[in-house]
């Protein structure tokens, strides 16, 4: 094991970071000493791979992280692989050490985690004294495939041990979990099978599987058939199985969609069976985030999009509330002030001066405040005799006419304008509208109360789900 792992660290992982797992003391000590002569960090775990006492290591340490695995039984490994909610690094490198390649591989190839590793060999016990090399390959009928033979003098290799196995898959079927959402996916579920005489399949079968095929492939999911016409989704997947070289079977993933959390702790809807392994890819305009990738591998996002409430149009107003409209509430009020403050200063001033050559008109608070009233409507006013009060008259009278103005102006142009409501722009006006917020399942319902915004807090008792928005716009 030694020869062999000192071959494979030299050749095939050379600058990776070294894990070794398992095989008791002995095995480890060995190793470890291995990775120091060859100068290479790397971190022990003497546990075997077991879903009971699971190594305690950190299986994320660079971009090249290679795993030896001693295996202390197949039952234990294989528990293990089984295990979803077990750590494990898909994109690691793995060498496992066994017994009877033969016999425990065709168990291990089912595992979840062995389906979602691309690089994984097993140096084991073949049928002479020798040991075999052999490495599982993704999606194709032949999941293992014997690719060396290893002994006390090296390693031969009938090909190379950790290839690229994702670069052309050979036209193998992958499931995919999508529905129709418009612009991403376009198409519809196709009808129930039907069979014609002798359990021959219907016409209106064989044309839905003829579409199917034309759009990349066909999937059933309890007898239903997603039919894809377009759309961004379908076109992204398209052009993925062209280039990788696979068969796309489209199924739909049932009433879910998208999916939600359950109180057991399970997902549903499209992440929830692309998790766990009823489906090999899932699109359908599928929001990231951190609650998913919990249930789901995610590629790098390829569109983005802005997350935002819809709300509805805005009413248009009655006409007569068109003569408010010119000035502002702050402008109406200072129009206001200033009209009582003309009326009560303006009486005031004349007794102070005791201006007796004036008329008496100017010593009336009532007659001050009808004066400064037709000021402001450009109506022509009596000027008063003495120079103090004329001054500040002929100020009042300015003002009055830049208001007048501004306002006729102004009212013009909103009598020729459809007046509307105010728009909704903010989440403080949302929350204070009183309108129910409605959304697909309780996807947007989960992030409101996990907010520290009070307004998005009070709109999640706002929060209605609902599995059709239409008659929501309706």
């Amino acid at each position: 094991m030694a020869a062999v792992a000192r071959t494979l660290l030299q050749r095939e992982l050379e600058g990776c970071f070294l894990t070794l797992i398992g095989g008791g003391p002995e095995a480890t000590q060995l190793l470890a000493q291995l990775a120091v002569d060859l100068h290479i960090a790397y971190q022990v775990s003497s546990y075997n791979l077991d879903a009971r006492r699971p190594p305690n290591i950190m299986w994320t340490q660079s971009p090249c992280d290679a795993f030896l695995v001693v295996e202390g039984g197949a039952a234990g490994t294989l528990e293990y692989l089984q295990n979803d909610a077990l750590p494990w690094n898909y994109r690691g490198r793995y060498v496992f050490f066994g017994d009877s390649c033969p016999r425990d591989l065709q168990h291990l190839a089912a595992t979840r985690k062995m389906s979602k590793t691309e690089h994984v060999i097993f140096v084991c016990g073949g049928r002479g004294a020798g040991l075999e090399v052999w490495t599982h390959w993704l999606y194709s009928p032949r999941p293992w495939r014997l690719i060396g033979y290893a002994s006390h003098n090296g390693l031969t290799r009938l090909s190379p041990f950790f290839p690229p196995k994702l670069a052309d898959l050979q036209g193998f079927p992958l499931v995919v979990k999508t529905f129709a959402f418009a612009p991403s996916v376009f198409g519809t579920v196709a009808k129930e099978e039907t069979e014609g005489p002798k359990g021959e399949k219907g016409k209106s079968q064989q044309e839905e599987e003829e579409k199917a095929e034309e759009g990349g492939g066909k999937g059933r999911e309890g007898g239903r058939v997603f039919l894809p016409v377009g759309g961004q989704d379908v076109s992204f997947i398209l052009l993925l199985a062209k280039h990788l070289n696979f068969t796309v079977q489209w199924r739909h993933p049932g009433p879910e969609l998208w999916g939600t959390l359950q109180d057991d702790g399970t997902y549903t809807g499209v992440v929830g069976q692309v998790g766990s392994g009823d489906g090999e890819l899932g699109v359908a305009n599928i929001f990231l985030d951190i609650l998913r990738t919990r249930y789901a591998t995610f590629t790098y996002p390829y569109t983005y999009e802005i997350a935002c409430f819809i709300t509805p149009a805005p009413q248009e107003l009655p006409p007569w509330i068109s003569l408010g409209s010119p000035f502002s509430v702050e402008v109406w009020a200072a129009l206001v002030a200033t009209l009582l403050g003309a009326s009560l200063l303006g009486p005031l001033l004349a007794r102070i001066l005791d201006l007796p050559k004036d008329m008496p008109m100017f010593y009336s608070w009532g007659r001050w405040f009808a004066y400064t009233v037709g000021t402001f409507t450009c109506q022509s006013q009596k000027v008063p005799l003495t120079d103090r009060l004329r001054l500040a008259s002929i100020s009042l009278q300015l003002m009055g006419f830049v208001a007048a103005i501004s306002f006729s102006g102004n009212l013009t142009a909103f009598l020729t304008t459809r007046n509307v409501e105010a728009a909704v722009r903010s989440l403080s006006q949302l929350d204070g509208s009183g309108l129910a917020v409605v959304g697909f399942s309780n996807y947007w319902l989960n992030f409101f109360l996990a907010s520290q915004n009070t307004h998005l807090l009070s709109l999640a008792r706002k929060y209605r789900a609902v599995a059709d928005t239409l008659p929501v716009f309706r």
